[in-house]
């Protein structure tokens, strides 16, 4: 499965979620990709 696949996967099954979840959803993912990248920056130092 390539990242189009899996992206129109999530797509599909983000179309049965509310709005307001999914805004929470990606503020979550936006924190805990902060959260590597800062761990990442942390450790390659």
């Amino acid at each position: 499965m390539n990242k189009q696949d899996s992206i129109r996967t999530i797509k599909s099954e983000l179309e049965y979620v509310p709005t307001r979840d999914i805004e929470l959803i990606i503020s979550l993912l936006n924190k805990l990709a902060q959260i590597e990248y800062d761990n990442y920056m942390k450790s390659s130092q």
